[in-house]
């Protein structure tokens, strides 16, 4: 098939780096770390009692302004709602499109925003108030902040975006899906243009239990938040939970450059495949096999991408598994740069983080250093990390990979704008 460039026309996140995409690329720039001690819940007694949080988000002041009915609805959403649409509001005004949409392209306007697990925060606090037998408490309107794709409706009515709209959920693969999935929107003229958007507030007492269960995957280095995430280190000991929302306005290259839209970069590839390594076992093959899909639908051969943005969570298995991938496909001329040494792992919000990540690479012409890694493991040798410090470098294209539990694969490819 004969592929148009899809245009990226809109930026917008929400990280423990920064409340926009300026704060979060000049913290992920300088090395800063996201990661403290968990201060939403009290985490006392807990296995694992740190976390990548969003600090000072207070819907009142990022939603003012919005319709009323919008902004009621708004502010008391679920905190996973609440930051895809603070990161797609970020990108429609980065995009230069009017809000609301004008008439005409609100049934041309697509919306795909996904989640990993909807709003977990209020189906802790709800199922806290039917413990203690407070029923009277409860109400209807509550599955409204539970859905998961309360977040994509609350996009949409913002905006009046009512095009063709859809929620992913492919655990932490969800955020580049989402991106992929709209691309393909775009491609098969279904919309014009289309929000696609990853969150998740996920830092809450059940999920920091399950996943610090009986030597889970997080981090234990409750001493020593700020280091712990630590992508392909010889001592690395798990991932750090984080939270936030990414978001990408997408347009064709044509319809872009007719509104007189200022393109950042091009997505030109994606690729999807689901492995058999299991629930939490990676397979290799298939994450091999998603980025040919993503190089063959973007024309190009593996010695042609300059940097990447790895899925590298500091899982021991996690990391060794895509490290020999990268290995045997790029070699070591790319750059490779671990987002979530800084950010933690944000879930569905990672991967739509990592691909504002590589747009702002190559609009920058810089690779953000992976930090706290100190010594590579051997098993994880081979690769071109880039360690500690920012470095400039000629980037004309980018790769970012998101794998999930349940062997859920995606990659992204993002060109530089001319």
């Amino acid at each position: 098939m004969n592929y148009s460039r899809i245009a990226v026309t809109g930026i917008g996140a929400v990280t423990p780096l920064g409340a926009n995409v300026a704060e979060s690329w000049e913290n992920l720039c300088a090395g800063v770390s996201g990661a403290g001690p968990t201060e939403i819940y009290d985490a006392t007694g807990f296995p694992v009692t740190i976390s990548c949080e969003v600090d000072g988000f207070d819907p009142n002041v990022v939603f003012k302004g919005l319709p009323r009915r919008i902004y009621n609805d708004a502010r008391r959403q679920d905190r996973t709602h609440q930051y895809a649409l603070a990161a797609s509001l970020e990108a429609i005004t980065d995009s230069g499109l009017p809000l609301p949409l004008p008439e005409e392209l609100q049934f041309r306007c697509g919306v795909v925003s996904g989640n990993c697990l909807g709003g977990a925060r209020s189906v802790e606090q709800a199922s806290q108030r039917t413990g203690r037998g407070e029923l009277s408490s409860i109400l209807p309107s509550e599955v409204l902040r539970i859905m998961p794709n309360a977040a994509t409706a609350l996009i949409a009515a913002a905006f009046r975006a009512r095009g063709p709209n859809f929620t992913p959920s492919v655990a932490c693969a969800t955020g580049t899906i989402a991106v992929g999935e709209a691309m393909w929107m775009l491609h098969a003229g279904r919309a014009e243009i289309v929000v696609a958007c990853g969150s998740d507030g996920v830092v809450v007492p059940t999920i920091t239990a399950v996943f610090s269960a009986r030597g889970g995957p997080m981090s234990r280095r409750n001493d020593d938040p700020q280091h712990a995430s630590r992508p392909a280190d010889v001592d690395r000991d798990g991932f750090v939970i984080g939270e936030g929302g990414g978001a990408l306005i997408l347009e064709r290259e044509a319809d872009a450059k007719a509104r007189g839209a200022h393109i950042l970069a091009y997505l030109v590839g994606y690729g999807c495949t689901n492995g058999t390594g299991g629930r939490t076992e990676p397979d290799g093959d298939a994450q091999l096999q998603t980025m040919k899909i993503a190089l063959e639908m973007a024309g190009l051969a593996a010695t042609d991408i300059d940097a990447i943005n790895p899925h590298m969570t500091s899982t021991v298995v996690g990391d060794r598994v895509e490290a020999a991938v990268l290995r045997e496909m790029f070699g070591d001329k790319p750059y490779v740069s671990a987002t979530k040494s800084s950010t933690g792992h944000m879930l569905a919000a990672a991967g739509s983080f990592e691909a504002v990540s590589c747009v702002k690479m190559l609009q920058t012409q810089k690779v953000p250093g992976t930090i706290n890694t100190a010594a590579i493991d051997p098993d994880c040798a081979g690769i071109n990390y880039v360690l500690g410090e920012t470095i400039d470098a000629p980037l004309e294209f980018a790769l970012s990979n998101s794998f999930g539990f349940g062997d859920h694969n995606a990659t992204l490819i993002f060109q530089r704008a001319d």
